[in-house]
């Protein structure tokens, strides 16, 4: 059982490492995402954080540290599904943190000629496994749909497409998604 203590410090500590994130303090922000999961490992928010960290290091990482960095980003998004796979929550923030992980080098543009076939696959296959946990809720199949669309899915996308008409034929004529 956790302590009240530790919950509240490991919210502070989550909260301070996306405040360094963003202002571009990777490092320091590392540290405090990992004191969060070590004060709290059941929330699914502080690895999902600690992923966003990893993720954003990319940016500044050669092609080995990418690696390196990806294997952990991927790491702490599969403990934070695992810790609540039916989280929509969870899943809705991760769709866009696996398709980071599908891109080459942040660096440069995204498109067809930027990815990272083994993160494709993988990001794939998540989305894939979390389209169906709502099936009634248009807003997951839409989110899918826009970042399928941008990694070349075509066909996952046009399934989703097809969903999205069932539940809600207006958004395929003014969303983004589906222009």
């Amino acid at each position: 059982m956790l302590h009240f203590a530790a919950i509240y410090f490991a919210d502070i500590n989550n909260t301070s490492a996306q405040s360094l994130l963003s202002q571009g303090d990777y490092q320091s922000a590392l540290v405090q995402a990992t004191q969060a999961i070590e004060k709290n490992p059941q929330e699914p928010l502080y690895y999902r954080g600690r992923a966003k960290v990893w993720i954003a290091q990319l940016s500044t990482a050669d092609e080995t540290q990418r690696q390196i960095i990806k294997r952990l980003a991927l790491k702490d998004l599969q403990d934070a599904y695992n810790l609540n796979p039916k989280n929509l929550a969870t899943i809705r923030n991760e769709v866009v943190l696996y398709f980071f992980l599908a891109n080459g080098d942040l660096n440069i543009p995204t498109g067809l000629s930027n990815l990272d076939s083994a993160y494709l696959k993988i990001a794939q296959d998540f989305y894939r496994k979390v389209q169906n946990i709502s099936p009634n809720d248009v807003g997951i199949y839409v989110l899918l749909a826009r970042y399928e669309k941008r990694l070349g899915l075509t066909e996952d996308y046009n399934k989703n497409v097809e969903v999205v008409k069932r539940l809600r034929p207006d958004l395929l004529e003014w969303n983004d998604a589906f222009k």
